[in-house]
C-alpha cells in the first residue's frame, strides 16, 4: 500500500477513542462537540482506507474489531501526547512576539509601568513596543493595522473591534478665580458662552464634546474650543 494513502488525522483517532470509549457515535459526538454523523464519517474514511471495519455495528453498542482494538490502545498514549503539545504551546511562557501598544501619555504617565510589569511578568517571552501619542492618531494606526493593541477612551469603541473596559478616569471642570462669581453650580449650557481650553484630536476633548452635544449646548459652543 502506497505510504501516502496511510495518512491519519487526530481526529480520527480521536473519533475512535471516544466511540470505543463511551460505547456510542452518539455520545462521542457530545463528547467531541460535533456532530454523530461528522463521528461516523471521519471512521468511515479511517476504514476505508485500511480496508478493514474498525467496529462491529451488528449490536445496540459499537463494539471493536480487533484492528479497532489495537488502534484504540495506540490512540490513548498519542491523543494525551497531542493535549500536552496543545497546553505547551497555549502556555504564557512559551508565547512568544512583539507586542505594539499603543497609550495616550495619561497612560504612560499614571499606569503604563505597572501594566508593562505585568505583561512580561505573565509573558516573559513577549517584547513590548510601546508608543504614546493621541487617541485619534492611535485609533487610526489600530485601523490601519500599524498597531497591534491601544489603550484609548471609550469614545473610539467600535464594534470592529474587540474592546475591554479597563479603567474610569474623573474629570473635573477647573476655571480661573471669579470665572464663576458666587455661583456654586454652573449650568451646562453657560458653557457656550466661555472659551473651553481642551487638547486638540484627543480622546478626552471628544468625550466633552460628545457630552456638551447629548446635553443640548448650542453648536456655537464648538467655535469656543481651544
Amino acid at each position: 500500500m502506497c505510504r501516502e494513502t496511510l495518512v491519519i488525522t487526530i481526529k480520527q483517532v480521536e473519533a475512535v477513542y471516544w466511540v470505543a470509549r463511551l460505547g456510542s457515535f452518539d455520545a462521542a459526538a457530545d463528547h467531541l462537540n460535533t456532530t454523530q454523523s461528522a463521528v461516523s464519517k471521519r471512521i468511515q474514511d479511517l476504514e476505508g482506507r485500511y480496508g478493514q471495519a474498525l467496529f462491529d455495528r451488528s449490536g445496540r453498542r459499537a463494539l471493536l474489531t480487533p484492528l479497532g482494538e489495537q488502534l484504540s490502545r495506540l490512540a490513548e498514549p498519542l491523543l494525551a501526547q497531542r493535549d500536552v503539545l496543545l497546553q505547551t504551546l497555549e502556555s504564557p511562557a512559551t508565547l512568544q512576539r512583539k507586542l505594539r501598544l499603543g497609550v495616550t501619555e495619561l497612560t504612560a504617565l499614571t499606569w503604563l509601568p505597572d501594566l508593562v510589569h505585568g505583561i512580561r511578568e505573565r509573558y516573559p517571552k513577549v517584547e513590548i513596543l510601546p508608543e504614546v501619542d493621541i487617541s485619534t492618531v492611535l485609533y487610526s494606526r489600530l485601523e490601519s493595522n500599524s498597531i497591534d493593541l491601544i489603550i484609548v477612551p471609550d469614545i473610539f469603541s467600535n464594534h470592529r473591534f474587540a474592546s475591554e473596559p479597563l479603567a474610569a478616569v474623573e474629570n473635573a471642570w477647573l476655571c480661573a478665580p471669579g470665572q464663576a462669581g458666587n455661583l456654586r453650580q454652573l449650568p451646562v449650557s453657560a458653557l457656550a458662552e466661555r472659551t473651553l481650553a481642551l487638547v486638540d484630536s484627543t480622546g478626552r476633548r471628544n468625550s466633552v464634546v460628545k457630552t456638551l452635544g447629548g446635553s443640548r449646548v448650542p453648536q456655537g459652543l464648538s467655535g469656543t474650543l481651544v
